[in-house]
């Protein structure tokens, strides 16, 4: 049942946004697109196997006259550096999540240079957990994701804005038991538990009027 409310929402989201660059609400509001690159920790199950990853993650978002926006951000994270002494009998592990996410979005300053704000998002990630046995296996999943974000832009142009932010990805399933015969069985991650990956991002966004 929270999977399917989780496909709605991403099937939602981006009629929400369409329909709002269609039928914008004032001629204040304005478009926001922006694409960023993101330095990833993982923790909990993820964090158990992993060091650091990388993700970028694109996103358009409708922002309206008194601060607040909404909009969609879909994004790739991929983690591949193992912690060393890590063994449990699969070689060259690697984790691809793909999350795609609802966004709300609060800006504090809509005049200034600088202009904080805070986020929250809101939908599902497909992950995948891949590993080499003899061939190569993969291990896919989806999950309801929600994330928490908060950072600051600066006007460089006219239009044009640089920013830095964090986040947090929080997905609510891990991967099921992995097995393969005549290996022992490993759990990771653990299916049930929340787990994810923090990640601080520099990006760059353009910003223009709906009319």
């Amino acid at each position: 049942m929270g999977v399917m409310k989780a496909k709605w929402i991403i099937i939602l989201a981006p009629a929400i946004s369409s329909s709002l660059f269609f039928f914008p609400l004032n001629s204040q509001a304005q478009w926001n697109v922006g694409l960023e690159y993101n330095m990833t920790f993982p923790f909990n199950d993820y964090g158990e196997v992993f060091n650091t990853g990388s993700n970028f993650n694109f996103e358009a978002k409708y922002h309206f006259n008194k601060g607040w926006g909404i909009g969609f951000q879909i994004g790739a994270a991929r983690f591949a550096d193992s912690k060393e002494g890590i063994s449990f009998g699969r070689t060259d592990p690697k984790l691809t999540v793909v999350p795609i996410l609802l966004v709300v979005e609060y800006e504090t300053e809509r005049e200034g240079i600088v202009r904080p704000f805070f986020a929250a998002g809101l939908g599902m990630s497909t992950y995948t957990f891949s590993y080499y046995v003899g061939r190569s296996i993969n291990e896919t999943s989806t999950s309801i994701t929600i994330s928490p974000q908060m950072g600051v832009r600066f006007f460089i142009a006219k239009n044009t804005m640089c920013y830095l932010k964090g986040s947090y990805v929080f997905v609510m399933n891990g991967l099921p038991l992995v097995s393969y015969p005549n290996l022992p069985a490993i759990i990771f991650p653990v299916s049930g538990e929340a787990t994810g990956y923090a990640g601080i991002a520099i990006g760059f966004s353009y910003r223009y009027d709906s009319r």
